[in-house]
């Protein structure tokens, strides 16, 4: 596997979300997917395909230092995300489902519905997601998110190029600081 060279990146170790559906995990046959490293186990338990450049993806932002978290909605059990993401050999610092998020969300909400999602909430401080509902939402309540398309050949570059410039804002805001 290509590894990032890691000399230039020193802030603070960023936490970068990643919502699962038609974002990680795309839907329909057509798509190109990654390979297990645990083929059975994935054949016969967790038969969601991980998106194409994922696993490489990760493994780049965590030579850059930074931290992996899958936030969904969905009612996947954590323990569920867990093991299918092991089955492509990574282990999210965090992961969020919605009966997490729902149970923080609902604490921290006044008017009784907070948002779809709220990263910021976990310590999350970037997150990629499909949903330009998400893009709005990050707006309202102040946490950064990336909105990648399905058919987007070219997002896993963007997401690194929003991180590296991410990192660099983090670590000019550190040094004025000192």
């Amino acid at each position: 596997m290509k590894r990032m060279n890691t000399d230039v990146y020193s802030g603070k170790s960023l936490l970068i979300t990643f919502d699962i559906d038609d974002t990680i995990r795309l839907h329909g046959n057509s798509q190109p997917s990654e390979r297990p490293v645990w083929i059975w186990v994935a054949l016969l338990f967790y038969r969601e395909p991980v998106r194409s450049g994922f696993i490489q993806l990760c493994w780049d932002l965590k030579a850059m230092g930074c931290r992996i978290g899958i936030y969904t909605t969905s009612s996947r059990s954590i323990g569920y995300i867990r093991r299918w993401m092991r089955c492509y050999g990574l282990k999210p610092e965090l992961i969020v489902n919605s009966q997490l998020h729902a149970s923080v969300v609902s604490q921290r909400s006044t008017s009784g519905r907070g948002p779809s999602k709220h990263p910021g909430l976990f310590g999350g401080d970037l997150h990629i997601d499909d949903s330009e509902g998400v893009a709005m939402e990050s707006e309202t309540y102040g946490f950064r998110s990336l909105i990648v398309d399905p058919e987007d050949s070219g997002w896993c570059g963007r997401i690194l190029s929003t991180v590296i410039a991410l990192s660099a804002d983090s670590n000019s805001s550190e040094k004025a600081l000192k």
